[in-house]
């Protein structure tokens, strides 16, 4: 053990999952990496590691110092096989980081609970102060998976502070010594998997159950990969979350519903456009037909005239318009008495015409113009 006016290992076991990070996780690691890292990238597990109880070497670690502990370790190396060489900052780097750490007060009693230690503190001090510590590594390092598993099963276990801090020697009245205490101003070095550390609580007892509390970290990211896929499916702008996915749906369902009530009024109205269009194909095919025949360009035949009418229904609507018009003119000049060029009024008045004048022939003798029965002008103009 190196000097203790300087360093001294302390450690507890581990805590919590090493599963996937959380949100808040992610951003702290975030903040360390170089390159942006995915939460499915790194191994995240939480320690106990160190508090304000009597070590087995009659040391401990005063509130002030514990609190500057937790604002040095985040950024500071952890070390999977022991503490580095030396203890000065000589040796290798980490094989993972510790990116935040804090500190907690319990009683004797839930510290025992937890760790399944009882600890003994000052007879001036009666709650006990607790470092915690978050570290992550890489899980696509190969060596990384042997530990991380090791961790997992316990087997790896106990976590040890490398740190710089004075320490001083506490005596009674009578000048009895009682313990060592090391206190500000300190900072954390370093944090690494050991075989056992020096204070209570680096042990495997621990009770089922009594792990801090850790959110479920993997139910968590299934529901925002949901939550995002759905967002992605209702095409929404803005992103969802638990507490405002029911409302954003909602909305979003109403808003497609009205999109939906629009769409089909426009159906509707296209397909009344279509029947519509489709009507007025059917006259340009007709009238092409019955034009064409007039002019000899259709043959009379029902099979001729049927396949005419399939060829001409697959012309562009302006190609088949202007193919009835040009087959009308050439018709109306070719046969300008044919029925199918004199409207109703003209057809009436010169079929009076011809009834008149068909009479007049067949009558003998002088007219009397003044009989309605006998005045041709009574009979065209009369009615």
């Amino acid at each position: 053990m190196a000097d203790k006016s300087l360093n001294k290992q302390i450690g507890l076991k581990t805590f919590g999952k090493g599963k996937q990070s959380s949100d808040d996780q992610l951003a702290k690691i975030n903040q360390l990496a170089l390159e942006p890292l995915s939460a499915d990238q790194v191994y995240v597990r939480r320690f106990l590691v160190a508090h304000n109880g009597l070590d087995r070497d009659r040391e401990r670690f005063n509130d002030e110092l514990l609190e500057q502990f937790a604002a040095t370790l985040p950024g500071k190396g952890m070390f999977l096989d022991g503490h580095p060489s030396g203890w000065n900052g000589s040796g290798a780097p980490g094989s993972g980081r510790w990116f935040d750490a804090g500190t907690e007060f319990m009683s004797p009693a839930e510290f025992k609970q937890l760790t399944g230690e009882d600890l003994k503190l000052p007879d001036e001090i009666n709650q006990v102060k607790v470092l915690w510590g978050e570290s992550y590594l890489l899980k696509d390092i190969s060596y990384i998976d042997e530990w991380t598993k090791l961790i997992d099963a316990g087997i790896v276990s106990f976590v040890s502070i490398g740190f710089n801090a004075p320490r001083k020697s506490i005596t009674d009245d009578n000048g009895n010594y009682l313990y060592g205490e090391y206190y500000p101003n300190g900072e954390a070095l370093e944090a690494s998997l050991v075989w056992l550390g020096a204070q209570p609580g680096a042990s495997a007892k621990f009770a089922k159950g009594n792990q801090p509390e850790q959110p479920n970290c993997e139910e968590e990211i299934r529901m925002k990969e949901f939550l995002k896929r759905l967002e992605k499916a209702l095409g929404l702008k803005q992103a969802l979350t638990e507490d405002n996915a029911l409302d954003r749906i909602v909305a979003q369902v109403e808003e497609k519903d009205t999109q939906l009530e629009a769409k089909n009024q426009e159906i509707t109205g296209l397909k009344a456009a279509a029947a519509d269009g489709a009507a007025y194909r059917k006259s340009l095919v007709d009238d092409a037909i019955r034009f064409g025949t007039l002019i000899d360009e259709v043959p009379t035949d029902e099979a001729a005239q049927k396949s005419e009418s399939e060829f001409l229904t697959s012309l562009p609507i302006e190609r088949l318009k202007s193919m009835r018009d040009k087959y009308e003119t050439r018709a109306r000049e070719k046969c300008p008495t044919d029925p199918v060029f004199i409207g109703k009024d003209e057809g009436d008045r010169q079929q009076q015409n011809n009834a008149a004048q068909q009479k007049g022939k067949q009558s003998s003798g002088k007219k009397d113009f003044t009989s309605a029965a006998d005045n041709e002008l009574f009979a065209t103009v009369g009615k």
